[in-house]
């Protein structure tokens, strides 16, 4: 397993989608069910944002080097 960090900068449209997902959501209970909680909607969102970058999500955190909310480091993914 990787230890190291990578610097990842996600394109605006993937930050806006990150974002969007996130926001959350008003509802009306209807036969008990309710919406994905907001905590559990970041976590899937990040989870497709490493499987499109070859991260791992748990791993992510705000770039110390580059300032914008575009860039965050991670642990790479390994290749299998």
């Amino acid at each position: 397993m990787s230890t190291y960090r990578v610097e990842f900068e996600m394109s605006e449209a993937q930050l806006n989608t990150l974002l969007t997902t996130m926001q959350p959501t008003p509802y009306i209970a209807v036969n008990g069910t309710t919406p994905i909680s907001q905590s559990n909607a970041a976590l899937n969102a990040w989870k497709r944002l490493s499987d499109e970058m070859g991260f791992d999500h748990m791993t992510a955190a705000p770039s110390r080097i580059n300032e914008g909310d575009r860039f965050f480091t991670a642990t790479p993914r390994n290749k299998t």
